[in-house]
């Protein structure tokens, strides 16, 4: 017999549970705490960003010895090092010539040259600080979501390199993707945070990350619009008047956005021509010099393969086929690309991965113009949020098997993919080596500083 005490001063005699009870409540207790300190929900924060941070060493390193060698990168360093000011480039073009609008890049363009003057280090350093941001956004939000901590080192793995992420990190002028990715993430980190909490977005967050997205690059209207989605009902929470408070500030950057463009470019604010294919095969210089009716045919067919390329990479940077060479040294990573996807369709999908097809979906219509890898970064990020939200890939002893069996091809792929595609930083740090400033001197010679 046994006392347990429940007041001061007084008992109450109660028998002992029996022996085989006992027992299974310690094998219960035991289960318990072993499930809770499995490898697969025990995953310490700091082993997947020691991983990521050793993953992104180890493909982009030698991009701090690449030299800015780009025209644009170029003309765009050039540009920012001449004015006086940083507030003379929030009511100019970027410098190259085009209805491009871009002044949070020029005024870091500026930043580095007056802090470091001629350097190429700053500029490489800053674009890798801002990729390991954005894959540090990406764990976060995977985890804040609840997903089980393998998955989301995977899909945070995923992240770090492939044929759409190599050219914003090792390209100067590509910086303003990077910065746009990070407002986009900053958006649903603080949806999915909000959610948790049950509360409605903030609307001056909303303002701030609008803003600066669409200051950094004309790719950042997705920030906006996936605000006035979550207004829409993306977002489960908040009241009318919230939803109404973020869907104005987001109207309100659009607005003020569309003045400034149209204040400085006119009407040639609405965009520029690309080269391209039509149906992948026929190539064409600029659509402008279509027929009205395969000029729409280019904007859906853009569309279309912005979308499809995510999950089957078989195009080359301009939207041809891959030829048949490439689709053979790239088979490592479309193959089990289509395949983690395929895997990773099944319904019903969790919230995240609605945030993470909106991201997706807005990326493929903001680029319609064109089809070109570099656009496709924040669209990556988002593909890699989708997979590894996924329930297909945590449900299931054979899905998880399958999920793990090609996430580790699909990582063994881009690293071998990442050093022989044409936009990979092995391929553009050998065009420097062979590089002469003459030719470019003599193209570009009001836009270039030669001191």
């Amino acid at each position: 017999m046994t006392i347990t005490p429940h007041a001061p001063g007084a008992g109450t005699l109660t028998e002992s549970p029996p022996a085989p009870l006992r027992l299974r409540v310690w094998a219960d207790t035991l289960v318990r705490r072993l499930e809770l300190r499995s490898p697969a929900t025990d995953l310490p924060v700091y082993l997947i960003v020691a991983v990521l941070l050793a993953l992104h060493l180890a493909v982009f390193a030698n991009a701090i010895a690449y030299l800015p060698a780009e025209a644009d990168d170029l003309r765009l360093i050039s540009t920012a090092a001449r004015v006086e000011s940083p507030l003379d480039l929030l009511t100019r073009d970027a410098g190259l010539k085009n209805p491009v609008y871009r002044p949070l890049l020029s005024i870091s363009l500026w930043a580095v040259y007056e802090a470091f003057g001629v350097r190429s280090w700053p500029n490489q350093l800053l674009g890798l600080l801002l990729h390991f941001a954005n894959l540090c956004l990406v764990a976060w939000i995977l985890l804040r979501s609840g997903v089980p901590r393998l998955a989301v080192l995977g899909g945070s793995a995923l992240a770090v390199s492939s044929i759409y992420t190599v050219s914003p990190v090792v390209w100067v002028a590509d910086r303003a993707t990077l910065m746009t990715a990070f407002c986009g993430l900053l958006l649903v980190a603080h949806a999915v945070d909000r959610d948790t909490r049950r509360r409605a977005l903030s609307a001056g967050f909303v303002a701030i990350v609008s803003a600066a997205a669409v200051l950094s690059k004309e790719t950042g209207v997705i920030v906006p619009v996936l605000a006035l989605l979550c207004a829409a009902g993306l977002h489960p929470h908040g009241t009318p008047v919230a939803r109404v408070r973020v869907a104005a500030a987001a109207v309100g950057v659009l607005a003020g956005y569309a003045t400034v463009r149209l204040a400085i470019f006119g009407w040639d604010a609405l965009g520029y021509d690309e080269s391209g294919y039509l149906l992948a095969t026929w190539h064409y210089d600029s659509a402008a010099h279509l027929e009205p009716g395969w000029r729409l045919w280019a904007a859906v067919e853009n569309v279309l393969k912005n979308v499809l390329a995510l999950v089957l990479p078989i195009f080359d940077n301009e939207g041809g086929f891959q030829n048949r060479a490439a689709l053979i040294r790239l088979a490592p990573i479309w193959i089990p690309t289509a395949l983690l996807a395929t895997v990773a369709l099944r319904r019903p999908w969790s919230p995240l991965q609605r945030f993470a097809v909106a991201l997706i979906v807005l990326n493929a219509l903001v680029h319609y113009a064109a089809f070109r890898h570099r656009v496709q970064y924040v669209a990556w990020l988002g593909l890699c949020v989708w997979v590894a939200a996924s329930p297909g890939l945590t449900t299931g002893r054979l899905r998880r098997a399958m999920a793990a069996a090609m996430l580790c091809a699909l990582l063994g792929g881009l690293a071998y993919g990442s050093a022989f595609v044409a936009d990979g930083w092995l391929y553009r740090y050998r065009m420097v080596t062979s590089l002469r400033m003459a030719p470019l001197l003599a193209r570009y010679p009001r836009e270039i500083d030669r001191a």
